[in-house]
């Protein structure tokens, strides 16, 4: 069973432009983000959070972030949880670091962004998160 306390809502608005024809994201512009793939592997099973209807919405802006964290009473082993992942990002090359008002999972794991989407794959809590956001267009 996963533990409760670090899916702490992810709902985080992440603000970043793409400037046309570069792959490097301007922090100029709203970008908009949802689940595409969300593994967790946790004592030697593998859960498809996204097949289970886990899901974490982001928009950015210039250094904020808002967005939403659900995951079904089917992961967490007792009920249903969501969360409001408001809060700030960094950017530090291709890296991107959340700081949440509500310190969930989410701000343990460094996320790479690229043009098109924002992934992370990082062990916490004895956990292993493997998630892919996709860029909403």
């Amino acid at each position: 069973m996963l533990r409760l306390h670090r899916f702490i809502t992810l709902g985080a608005t992440l603000t970043v432009a793409i400037a046309c024809g570069s792959t490097e994201p301007e922090p100029e512009a709203t970008l908009d983000y949802e689940t595409t793939q969300w593994l967790i592997s946790s004592d030697g099973t593998v859960t498809d959070a996204l097949a289970a209807g886990a899901m974490i919405d982001l928009v950015m802006r210039p250094g904020i972030v808002n967005g939403m964290l659900f995951i079904p009473a089917a992961i967490t082993g007792t009920t249903d949880f969501s969360a409001n992942l408001a809060g700030s990002w960094i950017k530090k090359g291709d890296t991107i670091r959340f700081n949440e008002v509500s310190l969930s999972f989410v701000s343990d794991l460094d996320w790479i962004l690229t043009p098109e989407t924002l992934s992370a794959a990082d062990s916490v809590d004895d956990s292993f998160y493997d998630i892919v956001l996709t860029r909403i267009f």
